[in-house]
């Protein structure tokens, strides 16, 4: 088959010798169908040469009548004079001409040149008339024109059933199998002469290569003719050309590319080689490594272990392989084996190369070293009363199967080991205690992540509060979607000597903002009965309207009193609860609303995202018109206003994804025997086409 300018037409090699083994079947198979009355062709081989010539004159003529309609407009392929073209309808294609069904005597006349300047007039004398009958050697035949019209997820679908209208009946499975074109181009000369087979060809092309090698290409050139020069092409597209009985080529990369070869004339044309093109497959001869932890990925100051797969690296040894490990300041090792510690988290890239005789080929393999993230987590207030006893706990994330934990309290006491630790500070001061994590699996454990928290030790009371969440959804008390608050208190210096000798009762009293406040009436009040432990009271609270709230808690004994502020942030939320979040435009989708703190009667607006259509109410349903992703917005009013979105995916309909694609015209030049009425399906000897798009 040959491409030529958008054109598809079948073509074959003419015979220079007699039979081929294929040739005897092919000729068996046919003289079989004319028995039957089948098939009406004779193989070239049987035919006298004024035959042939015959045939390659009608091949040669609808090769110029394609050409010459790919050369067209597409809006001018159509019968003239020009009258409204079929108007596609999203189901089917529509036959623009089609003259298989016409006597010669009432043929289509088209357009093969308009009069300069005019869209609708064709110029004097370029017309042509379908089916056109032409006379070679005292043998007549006549071409048909079919042109369909169509977009491209419907006419290509034409092929097949052109296929199956046109194959030659009842033809053994040898050539059904695949359609009319293999009979074809055993039957058809071509419609140009073709150099004989053989005439220049491959000398035992390499089937692979490896990767980075050169390797040496010959052919050889008995085409004559002026074919003097082999033409090499070497893949990827678009190809790399070199000339000459032989030459050199190496890749770059891997993977199979094809190499073509043609004989060339000085004047750059050419005719393809026997042979030719072939497929060489380029091959990196193998360099891999494996990696402990083989998860690639580990802690830092834990070493990461390499060895090279010998499996997939026969060339390697310990003496041509090298490895690099990427830290920033480079480390390189030579040998089969290899380790390395990071000292910082990052992504590092392993190299590891080997020397050839076919040349150096790499592998490289990405690590991720991490820093262990470690926190202490109480105590959550670093302020503390000398002689208070302090209670510290911590924990680490991505920190391995075997954590220790060391605490060092920043006073030059003993540290003390687990994920928990207690100490008392004597004296004022502001040490920095630090929690160190390392990792158990190893021998000697290394660090792997650290956290500090300064304290503050003072001889001093006071008092904390702590808000837990910080935030959250007002709404009625008995509702479970309200947010409940809870406030944790705590205090230093209220329990023992100086403030507090006999370690009385504490007395905490809360404010939680949402109503006036006055000293003398607390919302809530809270009794610490034995101060000199480290638990604290707690009280908890549910807000009704939104608002930022300043919370106040004092601690008090005897005389002794503290008193402190903190803030808590309270609004609504929305949400919105679809019946699908993907549909076909035309679909419709239910949206209800869900809200808490927009007070106890809300209105809901909704806005679609599509033309700004918008709607009211509870539970609304929208009609999506048009394909896209849609973000749906919702507006609660009352309480808090609070709002919310959410994406919906629509996608096209059959009927819209047909709208948009191209309309195409697939052109079909046939040849047949003349015969004034139209000819029987088998009757047509060759055929051609192509489809020419509309912004062609």
């Amino acid at each position: 088959m040959v491409k030529k300018q958008g054109l598809i037409v079948q073509r074959n090699r003419p015979s220079q010798r007699g039979l081929s083994v294929i040739e005897v079947v092919v000729a068996a198979t046919i003289l079989s169908l004319i028995a039957l009355g089948a098939a009406t062709f004779v193989p070239t081989a049987f035919r006298l040469n004024r035959d042939s010539r015959d045939i390659t004159a009608s091949t040669q003529t609808m090769n110029k009548i394609l050409e010459e309609i790919n050369q067209l407009k597409f809006d001018v392929i159509r019968p003239y004079p020009f009258t409204t073209e079929p108007v596609y309808d999203n189901v089917n294609h529509q036959p623009v001409i089609d003259t298989t069904t016409l006597n010669v005597s009432n043929p289509i006349t088209i357009c093969t040149q308009l009069l300069e300047g005019s869209t609708t007039t064709c110029a004097s004398g370029k017309t042509r008339t379908f089916p056109e009958t032409y006379t070679v050697n005292n043998t007549k035949y006549r071409i048909d024109l079919v042109v369909y019209k169509g977009k491209h997820v419907y006419i290509a679908k034409i092929p097949d059933q052109l296929a199956d209208r046109y194959a030659l009946a009842s033809l053994p499975s040898l050539f059904l199998s695949k359609g009319v074109a293999p009979l074809s181009q055993l039957l058809m000369p071509p419609a140009e002469a073709a150099p004989a087979p053989n005439s220049c060809y491959p000398n035992s092309p390499s089937a692979s290569v490896a990767l980075g090698a050169s390797r040496a290409f010959t052919g050889t050139n008995n085409v004559g003719g002026g074919y003097n020069t082999l033409r090499w092409t070497f893949g990827p597209s678009p190809g790399t050309v070199q000339s000459g009985d032989s030459t050199n080529y190496t890749w770059n990369q891997t993977g199979t590319f094809t190499v073509d070869l043609e004989a060339m004339k000085s004047n750059g044309s050419t005719v393809p080689c026997n042979g030719a093109p072939f497929s060489v497959t380029v091959y990196n001869p193998g360099v891999d490594f494996t990696v402990t932890p083989d998860s690639l990925s580990n802690f830092i100051n834990v070493p990461f272990s390499f060895s090279v797969n010998t499996s997939q690296c026969p060339l390697c040894s310990d003496l041509n392989t090298t490895w690099d490990f990427g830290s920033p300041n480079p480390q390189t090792a030579i040998g089969m084996t290899g380790s390395k510690a990071y000292a910082q988290a990052g992504t590092y890239t392993v190299r590891l190369t080997v020397n050839t005789p076919f040349g150096s080929f790499y592998s490289t393999k990405n690590l991720t070293v991490g820093q262990s993230t470690v926190s202490i987590t109480a105590p959550s207030n670093p302020d503390a009363s000398v002689g208070q006893t302090v209670s510290f706990s911590g924990t680490c994330s991505n920190c391995g199967g075997s954590p220790i934990y060391t605490w060092d309290f920043g006073d030059s006491t003993t540290p003390q080991v687990g994920q928990t630790g207690s100490h008392s500070y004597n004296q004022v001061s502001s040490p920095t205690v630090m929690l160190s994590v390392k990792d158990g699996s190893i021998t000697p454990s290394p660090v792997i992540g650290t956290a500090t928290l300064v304290m503050n030790v003072t001889d001093t009371k006071d008092v904390s509060l702590s808000v837990s969440p910080s935030s959250g959804v007002a709404g009625p008390v008995n509702d479970a979607a309200t947010t409940l608050f809870t406030y944790q208190t705590n205090s230093v210096g209220f329990s023992g000597s100086p403030n507090n000798v006999g370690n009385l009762p504490v007395t905490y009293k809360i404010w939680f903002g949402d109503t006036p406040f006055d000293l003398a009436l607390p919302d809530a009040v809270l009794v610490d009965s034995d101060p000199s432990d480290s638990n604290f009271p707690s009280a908890s609270h549910k807000y009704t309207t939104c608002g930022n709230y300043a919370v106040r808690v004092k601690a008090e004994v005897g005389l002794i009193s503290s008193i402190k502020t903190t803030s808590v942030s309270v609004g609504g939320a929305a949400s919105i609860s679809a019946s699908s979040t993907q549909v076909q435009e035309g679909s419709s989708v239910t949206f209800t609303a869900n809200s808490q703190g927009a007070g106890s009667s809300p209105a809901y607006s909704w806005l679609f995202g599509d033309n700004n259509s918008t709607a009211t109410g509870n539970s609304v349903s929208h009609v999506f018109a048009t394909p896209g992703t849609f973000n749906v917005g919702l507006t609660a009013t009352g309480g808090c206003n609070p709002s919310s979105s959410s994406s919906i995916v629509v996608t096209p309909g059959a009927s819209s994804i047909a709208s948009r694609q191209s309309v195409m015209k697939k052109v079909i030049v046939k040849v047949a025997p003349w015969s004034n009425a139209p000819p029987d399906d088998r009757d047509y000897v060759s055929s051609g086409v192509f489809l020419k798009a509309k912004n062609d």
